[in-house]
């Protein structure tokens, strides 16, 4: 996939539905101004928000993969960066469900290693901070 970090205009959020997306998972406010996205295969990953726990972080995202609309919670187990501006973040993924229920959850699951390979395309191209990254290059590890 081919994933890229861009703002979100106006009419992708009235074409992504992004107000609703934002609803259903009970987000006040507007939606995150930018997100990582591939619109050849109708896939984006949009931060909902992070939930500090104690010394460890949970994120929750929006992916929508290949046009399913997904919720998962991301937990930071470790990052940091480089001196030569190379970075790393390892994750956990706790929570993977279609939001809505267009979708069967057994369909995901039956899907989940094409779905957390590309998860993990987006976020290696979101280098920890979309638009505003943190780091020049940014090696992922993902389990789960």
């Amino acid at each position: 996939m081919s994933f890229h970090n861009e703002f979100i205009s106006n009419e992708d959020l009235l074409r992504y539905r992004l107000d609703a997306v934002n609803e259903a998972l009970g987000i006040d406010g507007p939606p995150a101004l930018q997100w990582t996205i591939d619109r050849e295969h109708d896939s984006y990953l949009r931060l909902a928000f992070n939930i500090a726990d104690d010394a460890r972080h949970q994120w929750k995202w929006f992916f929508r993969w290949r046009g399913t609309m997904l919720v998962l919670t991301l937990l930071e187990l470790d990052s940091g960066i480089g001196l030569n501006g190379v970075g790393w973040i390892h994750y956990r993924l706790m929570e993977l469900v279609p939001l809505g229920i267009e979708v069967p959850a057994a369909d995901v699951e039956m899907q989940r290693n094409d779905i957390v390979g590309d998860l993990r395309d987006a976020l290696k191209v979101y280098k920890v901070g979309g638009m505003f990254p943190l780091c020049t290059e940014c090696d992922v590890r993902l389990d789960g």
